[in-house]
């Protein structure tokens, strides 16, 4: 980064320095890795509850008369079906098929949309949607003016439900809608990047730190931690979900990241849907789950090998603070991605055994099993979109 470019930093910035957050710049943002430790805050929403300061992450406004129309040529997904207050996650592709971000679009209106979109591609998302949009069309970034919070973990709805204005029982996963938290209007999503029960709650930035207090207070009763990015990344891992700049990048196309549901071929055409066709029948390689079967921590790019042959590279990979054991989202060969697959990755120059297997690598509470959704064909696609 330029030394003349500004650090943007979140409203709650004061706040994690007065509580000992350790920072980390990320993608222009300088945000909290942790507070209390990695390991404590990933067990803590595994286990009740945490909370997430995410206001480095990019909102966008999408409207307009032909909003609809010009979103269902740019994004990946099939737009048209998703009723008002639904969510839907989906990718953002170039003309060469490669993954430009991943995104969650919330339907606000018949041509009105919300679209969170990731910190490191912000700009370019808002820029790509600009000029792939009609006169009629138009798009706005709020990524400024409005922060993002994160309350995850088996306890949220219980602590969230003590400061709205409406029931949580009837709001499903991947359904939002706008209400008031303790006094402040916000809108409130059954969404997240951890594979618990959670929401992510887009507030203006004059309310953040008065929510943000809320949210503390209401969560104490429970043990809710605070969180930092370190611990989303574990809890994300956990759950196989896609990290821009990791598993997706311009040089990955959907199929080969393993991201066939978050496509709809049949919708028509879209920007990149016959290099997505193309690639999808010609690449060798995908993207697999491993697990180690030999102590040592995969990390991104790694050398994954067969019979001492290099077959692929690890994407993301960690020390599993649930399962206390090495895994791995790495592209390998299409023929070696069979689950019981016997690989080595390459660790400080030894060669360690490494299975693959069937993602995601941790099962998580009863809630997301069941997906606390009214009706089974109304399940949004998986993963949710990531933190990058």
């Amino acid at each position: 980064m330029s030394p003349k470019t500004p650090v943007l930093r979140s409203p709650l910035d004061a706040f994690h320095r007065a509580h000992g957050a350790r920072m980390t710049q990320f993608a222009g943002w300088e945000m909290p890795l942790q507070f209390t430790g990695i390991i404590a805050e990933h067990l803590a929403v595994r286990r009740a509850a945490g909370l997430f300061d995410i206001s480095h992450m990019g909102q966008i406004e999408v409207s307009g008369k032909t909003a609809l129309r010009d979103l269902q040529r740019i994004a990946t997904k099939n737009l048209a079906p998703i009723s008002v207050g639904r969510a839907v996650y989906c990718l953002l592709c170039n003309h060469e098929g490669g993954i430009l971000d991943d995104i969650i679009v919330y339907r606000r209106g018949e041509n009105s949309f919300l679209i969170i979109v990731n910190a490191a591609n912000s700009t370019k998302d808002f820029d790509w949607l600009k000029e792939h949009s009609g006169e009629a069309t138009a798009v706005a970034d709020l990524s400024r003016s409005r922060a993002l919070f994160a309350v995850q973990g088996p306890d949220s709805a219980k602590i969230l439900g003590q400061l709205t204005s409406q029931s949580l029982s009837d709001l499903y996963y991947f359904r939002f809608r706008d209400d008031v938290l303790s006094g402040f209007p916000v809108i409130v999503a059954r969404t997240g990047y951890t594979g618990e029960d959670g929401f992510e709650i887009s507030v203006e930035h004059g309310h953040a730190v008065g929510l943000w207090n809320s949210l503390l207070e209401a969560g104490d009763s429970f043990g809710m931690k605070l969180a930092g990015l370190g611990a989303r990344d574990t809890l994300r891992l956990e759950m196989a979900y896609s990290l821009y700049g990791m598993e997706i990048s311009e040089s990955v196309s959907p199929f080969e990241a393993d991201l066939h549901k978050a496509v709809s071929l049949d919708k028509g055409d879209f920007i990149g849907r016959d290099a997505i066709i193309r690639i999808g029948k010609e690449s060798r390689r995908t993207l697999v789950g491993l697990e180690m079967l030999e102590k040592g921590i995969p990390r991104p790019h790694f050398p994954v090998k067969s019979s001492a042959t290099v077959v692929g590279r690890v994407a993301s990979g960690t020390m599993s603070p649930s399962l206390r054991r090495g895994i791995a989202m790495a592209f390998v060969q299409k023929e070696l991605s069979e689950v019981g697959t016997v690989l080595d990755v390459e660790i400080r120059g030894c060669d360690r055994s490494a299975i693959v297997v069937k993602t995601p690598f941790w099962t998580p509470s009863v809630y997301v099993r069941s997906r606390v959704t009214a009706k089974e064909s109304e399940t949004p696609p998986s993963p949710p979109p990531q933190d990058g």
